[in-house]
């Protein structure tokens, strides 16, 4: 290989009269070489002509366009090649093993999705070619040229199956910032040479943003700014950091190399974070493709990035246009303080200011964000009210706070970053170390790049004598209960720093005793939980952090596991059976088919596959026929040839798994032997046999010839799946008769039926990346409404429907739940990594309920019929909204709805809030819809449905429609009476509906007055009015007591599904159930309050027998001995009494076993401990391992400490059994469970301490 081993100061060897890097030229390059290699140079290859007289070749270039003799590069090579998109995007390596090989696929990807994603981000500049170059040992492994990128080979290497998901990032984050790099290398004017730092920083940090986004994992970006702010910080504490200022022409060729040989720019990357979230995202993406679109091609030096930023109005600053640019200037960084005085009795003072040491001669601009943990402010609300800038002229601001019980809760909030340390006084670091212990590890105050860097800051300012040490030990209690593996980042880095004095003991270093036993206690109750195989990736960097330095210090319970787990390992290891099936999803299919890359061009395919005789082969279509060969141990089996389809649903597998005919052509394949899986997938095998009949007759009109589901063991693509192809991960359609209960029934059921009806909609590609959340509303529509009749239920279909509007309402109140806007390839594997889109399903079903469901059902048959086998691209992203007849609309509705304008739902952020309230005229209500919040920007139409009744009895119904036109309508009362007046969601509704005082009244009497006979007002209306009232209770749109006086009515309600949202609410508030009156006001009110709502129906539902009133009841029950309700904890005690007395004849069904053995065990001291004793004596005369995960729910000190190691012990101390692995796991699961359910009870910790070394496993 010969490569350019020469950068900007070298170059001018090759172009000595060309030395000024902003003078741009085109290049017109050819290259004669011998035929045996290949040339690459700066653009793509125009033309390769023989030298007839010789053994060589010429090669011409396409002609560069306009650049800097600094890009230009020419590349002799044999290295092996592989095409990674097209015939532009090329990987060029040795081929040494196929092990090699195998290792460099993981950048392979990172080159195709970062490649994708950055050519649109960057649409503007065409880059005609890139060719990535691996080196063994390349010696300059940074800046590399337009069109040609060079890599280390060691660095592009990593093992998917065996490598960390850190090491990951690293691969990629080193590729992507080469790649986005190409979009600023020919970006030169006259002060270039002093801003390579800048074209490093903006490369890097549109990579790392393209990383997270090819991961679709937030957490990463998290990770990446903790990290470079880390070490950027700590190495500027000693170093200076800023980049090399060469602000002459002249400067000598040592300051020139001197800029590729620093490393990567991480203060720059900082600062730039700084700049973009000062001045917003979009007026920094906006700067930046203003800067590059003016350079890449230019000569002319009039223009600079700096000078595009705008005044920074959020945060009051007034900053000259270049000022940001100090940053870099300045050497090291400020200390932010944030310290609170006492004024008089209820007013304090807050002080914030900048201070830098000796050696800093910085005057920084910096805008700051202050947050309150104890405030709920909307994010706007911060952004204008708490937000500060300080400069070199105004260098401290003061507030004054008049509310004393949060006057210390104030933080620095660090948003994207902050390139300063915050240092608070005594009072408001003891405040953060509160908040964070007693949130127990649901910190919504406390971000988690503020957690990481509240960690960092201390430990630094401990170390200058700026902290006390037993401030920042007090602080880092809350790590304790922290699952964050980026949190605990800069908590790992104070481990390696102290870690070369953990060999010494106390009498070499004094206190090392203490530290090694404050860290260990630090780590103990994380050591159980990592032991468990946590299955995020950053669970398992945690997981692995934790046991390493557990170990270290060291951790007996760590060691003992440790040693277990080798043994366990060495004796038994697991082997998996083998499996092919395609991890590719629609966008990596364009490794198989690199020139068919459009979904709505469509072709028939002939498959065939040579393989072992011992495996079955799948494709798409039915085997058409299986040949044998002679003189191998192959077969060749043959398929079918496929109708028109697009290659997004091309899919073979390989398989050795065991198979199951359901009827003739519908079959599930296991790993299973057939005997083995017949109980765990008898429902599965009866719900695909169902759906699959139902749906098609349905679809009449569109035969799949067959369907195979594979259900694969931890299969990472549980989601899309292919035409006639349908896979699972295994453990989702399992179904136990005798184990579950009956929801994981109906969870199992919507799991595999969505992905039935997809094979419907899987081949209508049209401009199909833009109406996946279309196709998959659809599969979900019609997989549940065939689960409702597989069930025969309607209330199954009710719960659908609650279900999915509280959890898309919800997340839609807080997240943007509209599907994904897709424009341009880099963002399509976003959309198989994206979770269902629960919104589209209601917007769906309200469209459904508009225009009623025969024209529904006839627009969908017409839409796939049209679309199914057609490559005609004539329909348009809202092909299937014009198809709507707008006549029945407009008579049911009174809509003059544009025909496609309901596709508007999916394009506006949250969702409406529908009013209704009483005009001065009593005969007269007034309805109306108003936005959600300020970012809602929605104009939304809106069907309407009212249902009235007065007290005569007598129904009548209105419809109306709302719109951006007509956002309110008066409706008049036609009939005497009191009358009570509802939005009627008959199918579904995707808005919340607010009323007047007088109306909320009037509900709750009706509701109240009705004993359960509710014929007015539906289980869905029911269950929203719930769900409704709550959510405007907690934004303060609805005063406290109306609410409960609304829920006064489940008292009697004995419907699942009504109550569906009021457990919800229990969930929500469990957190608070715990405390006392004097931790949290009204705790003991609220309570009380809950345990009368819930007491009528502990008795009502003593003999339930539908599977809905069996759940009611066990989710009352769990609620109610939860809140301590006396009848509850009886009822359990006497339950747990009678299988006490006979086991066999008073069995405990599995969804019960939790409610009767750990809430009858709590209160194993009530009568004498007489249920203690049932239960050791049941215990000791047979080992009933049901029964021993729940002895430890027993909430007595003693006999958790004393009584129960030895009543273990003593069980097979006359067996002589203590030596049995089932014997040895039982007990460490004992142990285990000890800890985690009583660590955090004060008495029972110091007992279980005291007494750890009896009852510790041994």
């Amino acid at each position: 290989l010969l490569a350019p081993h020469f950068q900007a100061g070298g170059v001018r060897q090759l172009f000595p009269c060309w030395d000024e890097p902003h003078f741009k030229a085109t290049f017109n390059i050819s290259m004669k070489h011998s035929r045996h290699y290949s040339v690459l140079s700066n653009m793509p290859r125009k033309l390769i002509t023989p030298d007839i007289y010789s053994d060589s070749l010429y090669t011409y270039f396409d002609i560069t366009p306009p650049m800097s003799t600094f890009q230009i590069t020419i590349v002799v090579t044999d290295y092996n090649y592989i095409r990674i998109i097209n015939e532009n995007i090329t990987l060029w390596w040795i081929y040494n093993s196929e092990q090699q090989t195998r290792k460099l696929k993981f950048a392979q990807r990172i080159i195709y999705n970062t490649t994708l994603h950055l050519k649109s981000e960057f649409n503007g500049i065409n880059i005609p070619k890139m060719d990535h170059v691996v080196i063994p040992n390349f010696p300059q492994d940074g800046t590399s040229k337009w069109g040609l990128i060079f890599h280390t080979e060691a660095n592009l290497m990593c093992d998917e199956q065996s490598d960390s998901i850190t090491h990951k990032i690293e691969v990629a984050r080193l590729i992507a910032s080469k790649i986005a790099y190409q979009w600023f290398s020919n970006v030169y004017n006259y002060t270039w040479w002093s801003q390579f730092w800048l074209h490093d920083g903006l490369a890097t940090l549109f990579g790392e943003e393209t990383i997270v986004k090819i991961f679709n994992d937030s957490k990463i970006m998290d990770f990446l700014i903790v990290q470079n702010q880390y070490e950027s910080l700590h190495l500027d504490s000693h170093f200076d950091m800023n980049p090399t200022q060469i602000t002459s022409n002249q400067s000598s060729m040592l300051e020139m190399d001197s800029l590729f040989r620093f490393p990567r720019h991480l203060k720059v990357l900082i600062i730039l974070r700084m700049l973009q979230s000062a001045i917003t995202d979009k007026v920094f993406r906006n700067n930046v493709h203003t800067y590059v679109n003016r350079h890449t091609f230019s000569s002319t030096s009039s223009f600079d990035f700096w000078s595009l930023q705008e005044s920074i109005k959020a945060f009051n600053c007034s900053i000259p246009s270049n000022k940001f640019l100090t940053w870099i200037r300045y050497r090291h960084y400020p200390i932010v303080s944030l310290y609170f005085e006492r004024e008089i009795a209820d007013s304090y003072k807050m002080r914030l200011s900048q201070k830098y040491n000796s050696t800093s001669n910085g005057n920084w601009w910096i805008p700051i964000n202050l947050k309150n943990n104890k405030l709920q402010f909307a994010e706007e609300f911060l952004m204008i009210n708490f937000t500060i800038c300080l400069t070199p002229d105004s260098w401290s601001d003061t507030f004054n706070l008049q509310q004393i019980d949060w006057a210390y809760n104030w933080i620095v909030n660090i948003q994207r970053a902050g390139y300063y340390r915050v240092k608070y006084n005594l009072e408001g670091w003891h405040e953060i170390a509160n908040y964070l212990k007693s949130t127990a590890g649901k910190y919504e105050g406390i971000s988690i790049i503020n957690r990481a860097k509240i960690i960092d800051d201390a430990f630094h300012l401990m170390m200058e004598r700026q902290l006390n040490v037993s401030v920042f030990w007090n602080l880092t209690q809350f790590l304790s209960q922290e699952t964050n593996f980026i949190v605990w980042y800069p908590m790992f880095k104070v481990f390696e720093y102290i870690s070369n004095i953990f060999p010494y003991s106390k009498n070499e270093i004094k206190y090392i005793d203490i530290i090694k036993e404050k860290l260990r206690k630090m780590l103990d109750p994380l050591i159980i939980p990592m032991l468990q195989k946590n299955q995020t990736d950053f669970n398992r960097c945690l997981r692995q952090e934790i046991l390493k330095w557990a170990c270290v210090l060291p951790h007996r319970t760590c060691i003992f596991s440790a040693i277990l787990e080798l043994d366990l390992q060495l004796k038994k290891p697991e082997i998996y059976p083998l499996l092919l099936a395609p991890l590719i999803q629609a966008n990596g299919v364009r490794q198989l088919f690199p020139c068919w890359d459009q979904s709505h061009l469509k072709a028939t395919f002939n498959i065939s596959i040579k393989h072992p005789r011992y495996y079955s082969a799948l494709s798409n279509m039915p085997t058409k026929f299986v040949t044998y060969e002679n003189n191998s141990d192959s077969i060749h089996t043959y398929f079918y040839i496929t109708p028109p389809m697009s290659i997004s649903q091309v899919a073979i597998v390989m398989t050795n798994y065991n198979f199951t005919k359901i009827n003739e052509n519908v079959t599930l394949w296991l790993c299973y032997s057939e005997k083995k899986s017949s109980k765990l997938f008898e429902f599965a095998r009866r719900i695909i046999y169902n759906i699959t009949l139902h749906l098609k007759s349905e679809f009449n009109g569109i035969n799949i010839p067959k369907m195979d589901h594979v259900a694969i063991p931890n299969f990472p693509q549980d989601g899309t799946s292919k035409w006639g192809l349908i896979f699972h991960t295994e453990a989702n359609i399992i179904y136990n008769k005798k184990l579950d209960p009956f929801m994981r029934k109906i969870e199992v059921a919507r799991l595999i039926a969505s992905k039935i009806a997809y094979q419907w909609f899987s081949n209508v590609l049209n401009i199909w990346w833009l109406q996946f959340w279309l196709h998959d509303g659809f599969a979900n529509i019609f997989g549940e409404e065939a689960i409702a009749k597989s069930f025969n239920s309607s209330e199954v279909m009710d719960l659908f429907v609650v279900q999915n509007q509280y959890e898309s309402l919800h997340l839609d109140s807080h997240y943007n739940m509209n599907s994904l806007k897709l424009t341009v390839p880099p963002e399509i594997d976003s959309i198989f990594s994206f979770p269902r889109y629960i919104k589209v399903i209601i917007i769906l079903r309200m469209l459904q309920s508009a225009i009623t469901d025969k024209v529904f059902r006839n627009n969908i048959h017409t839409y796939i019929n049209r679309h199914t086998y057609s490559s005609v691209n004539s329909f348009h992203i809202s092909d299937f909204w014009t198809m709507q007849k707008d006549m029945e609309a407009r008579i049911a509705f009174k809509c003059t709805m544009p025909s496609n304008i309901f596709y508007t739902w999916m394009q506006y952020r949250h969702y409406p809030i529908v009013s209704l309230e009483q005009e001065a005229d009593p005969f007269k209500r007034r309805l109306s819809q108003i936005k959600y919040n300020s970012t809602s920007y929605g104009k939304w139409w809106i069907p309407i449905n009212l249902s009235t009744n007065n007290l005569k009895q007598i129904i009548l119904n209105f419809t109306t429609c709302l719109t951006p036109d007509l956002p309110s309508f008066t409706v008049q009362q036609q009939i005497d009476g009191a009358y009570v007046w509802i939005v009627n969601i008959q199918r579904a509704g995707y808005y919340r509906v607010k009323y007047d005082l007088q109306s909320w009244y009037a509900i709750v009497n009706d509701l109240n007055s009705t004993a359960g006979e509710y014929k007015e007002i539906s289980v869905i209306n029911r269950a929203k009015i719930i769900d409704d009232a709550f959510h405007l209770m907690m934004e303060r749109q609805l005063n406290v007591s109306v609410f409960w006086n609304l829920t006064q009515f489940l008292s009697q309600e004995t419907n699942f599904i009504v109550w569906y949202p009021m457990f919800k609410v229990f969930e929500y508030m469990s957190n608070i159930f715990p405390y006392s009156e004097n931790e949290i006001k009204y705790i003991d009110i609220i309570k009380e309050k809950f345990r009368k709502m819930l007491d009528p129906l502990i008795i009502m539902l003593q003999k339930s027998q539908t599977d809905f009133n069996r759940c009611l009841k066990q989710e009352i029950l769990k609620w109610a001995c939860a809140l301590e309700h006396l009848t509850c904890i009886n009822k359990t005690r006497v339950r747990l009494g009678l299988y006490f007395m006979d086991p066999k004849m008073h069995a405990v069904s599995p969804e019960w076993k939790h409610w009767t053995f750990c809430r009858g065990l709590t209160l194993c001291h009530y009568d004498n401990y007489s249920v203690w004793f049932n239960a050791t004596s049941t215990w000791l005369r047979k080992p009933d391992y049901n029964l021993l995960p729940f002895l430890t729910c027993c909430q007595s000190n003693s006999i958790i400490t004393e009584h129960l190691p030895n009543l273990f012990w003593k069980r097979f101390d006359a067996k002589n059994e203590r030596k049995n692995i089932t014997v040895i796991r039982s007990y460490i699961n004992i142990f285990h469970s000890i800890i985690a359910k009583h660590a955090n009870t004060y008495n029972t910790l110091i007992k279980i301490l005291l007494n750890l070394e009896e009852i510790k496993p041994k």
